[in-house]
């Protein structure tokens, strides 16, 4: 199962009557989560969507800023709908990129958070990432146990939101 059924599981059990649709696709990058989002995201009229998109670019070795345009579209997109966003970063390293690409990376999030005025969870992959038993034998992404955990952490972090007027 994907973050999203894990996340809805605890969200169910705290009490909130929510239904969540996975609209993640393995391997996007923020240029194909913003060419699908009236397909896969308008289409289904959600009142939220958490936009966690820009790993691949990231790994790919694209630009920052194009990383950060492309997002910029999907939650202007998302708001021109009326639909609340909550945005997941990163805080992306890997051996094979440079430091300045992580530092560029770290930052797109909280800019664009500040900007769209949006809530901002800080790292979806937190402590998955570095834990190597909570991975794959890729080294990139989680195992049943690391998204179980990553689910953990953003259903926390959704739980307060979802308590908000």
């Amino acid at each position: 199962h994907a973050v999203p059924y894990f996340i809805e599981q605890q969200l169910t059990a705290r009490g909130h009557d929510i239904s969540i649709v996975n609209a993640g696709v393995s391997g996007d990058t923020t240029a194909m989560g913003l060419a699908r989002f009236d397909w896969s995201v308008r289409s289904v009229e959600p009142d939220l969507v958490i936009i966690a998109l820009g790993a691949n670019d990231f790994l790919g070795g694209f630009s920052a800023e194009t990383a950060k345009q492309n997002l910029a579209q999907i939650i202007e997109r998302a708001q021109a709908e009326k639909i609340d966003v909550i945005l997941a970063g990163l805080q992306p390293r890997w051996p094979e990129t440079s430091d300045t690409l992580e530092a560029e990376y770290a930052a797109l999030y909280p800019e664009l958070a500040a900007e769209y005025n949006v809530p901002f969870y800080p790292g979806f992959m937190n402590g998955v990432w570095n834990e190597p038993d909570l991975l794959l034998p890729d080294g990139l992404h989680p195992n049943r146990q690391g998204v179980e955990k990553m689910a953990e952490g953003l259903a926390g972090f959704l739980d307060g939101e979802l308590d908000q007027p």
